[in-house]
């Protein structure tokens, strides 16, 4: 009998990611083409594509494939797609009927968005697809099950956008969606050093940055980040030191707007189901949630426990593969 292979996919802004049902071995790839220069032709996709950029950025432009979730350019998200899709194995065997995908997209997706990605997964090589929404994906890969009827929320920080969801049984049962996410705060930083200190520098040192010495508002330390960049004036090489408690007022405003997301969520649940939030609280996920103190700075101002899930930045394409064994799951596919 020929067997059909099932993955789970997450179609992140920054980073896609993939996982074959019930095993543990993931693939990560930066979610980025490299189209040689003056040409509409792809060099490279994923890691080999940001080598490529890196050593030669006159020679490649970068493409991103994936914004907020969403197909943003089709020709190169359908051969991304194809390489993670070959990267799985799941077209390996000659006895292997074309894999089953079950793909993350958000709450807020149109029609024309969700037969966007479908087409995108068929031409590259899916044989089904089946789509879930990102936080019951997120809940099923932080350990909540699909079945349990009690209320739960999730709160997921992407590269792209953010989205606050609550859900019971298996499904949404209301959700909030803000176009902010991790890339957003590292933006903010790239603006500030840009008009306050004349440098310029790269996305990569903007990331790493947040990484050492980022923080929720209230949280910074006496940490200090060398930053190196490109003098705007001299078009030299040179570096400035920043506090992380610069940073934290940089990440305030984009920060805010996830807040706002989770907030409007809580407002609008009747009593019951926030009383049921009080004793269970909100998971934080997503790459975003690993800033050093958005857990216990969100749990203040929303008054609720806010707790980091056990698998934050995977947790959204293990619950994606774990729905295939979820009858409750699989009806929201």
């Amino acid at each position: 009998m020929f067997h059909r292979p099932q993955i789970g996919i997450d179609l992140g802004t920054v980073t896609m990611m993939a996982c074959g049902k019930n095993k543990e071995d993931l693939i990560l790839e930066p979610s980025l083409a490299a189209i040689f220069e003056g040409s509409s032709e792809p060099a490279a996709f994923g890691r080999e594509a940001l080598r490529l950029i890196q050593q030669k950025p006159s020679s490649f432009t970068p493409v991103q494939p994936i914004k907020g979730g969403t197909i943003a350019d089709e020709k190169s998200a359908v051969e991304l797609l194809a390489y993670i899709l070959s990267e799985t194995g799941s077209n390996r065997s000659l006895f292997s009927k074309k894999p089953e995908a079950a793909v993350c997209i958000s709450t807020g997706a149109t029609d024309v968005e969700k037969r966007a990605v479908k087409k995108a997964l068929y031409i590259s090589g899916a044989g089904r697809v089946r789509l879930i929404e990102e936080p019951l994906a997120a809940a099923l890969g932080s350990g909540i099950p699909a079945e349990d009827s009690k209320a739960h929320m999730i709160v997921s920080i992407g590269g792209g956008k953010s989205e606050a969801a609550v859900m019971a049984g298996g499904r949404i049962i209301l959700s909030n969606t803000a176009r902010t996410g991790g890339m957003d705060l590292d933006e903010a930083f790239c603006r500030f050093m840009n008009d306050n200190h004349d440098l310029l520098i790269s996305p990569a040192m903007a990331e790493e940055t947040k990484l050492k010495v980022g923080t929720a508002p209230g949280f910074s330390g006496s940490d200090v980040h060398i930053i190196r960049g490109i003098d705007t004036v001299s078009g030299l090489p040179r570096s400035v030191e920043i506090h992380s408690s610069t940073l934290e007022r940089i990440y305030e405003a984009p920060l805010k707007k996830i807040l706002n997301a989770a907030l409007r969520t809580l407002q609008s649940l009747p009593p019951e189901t926030s009383g049921e939030l009080l004793d269970r609280g909100v998971v934080l996920c997503g790459g975003g949630a690993l800033l050093t103190g958005l857990a216990p700075w969100m749990s203040d101002v929303l008054q609720v426990p806010v707790q980091l899930s056990p698998c934050p930045v995977e947790a959204a394409v293990k619950g994606a593969s774990l729905s295939f064994n979820s009858p409750e799951a699989e009806r929201q596919l």
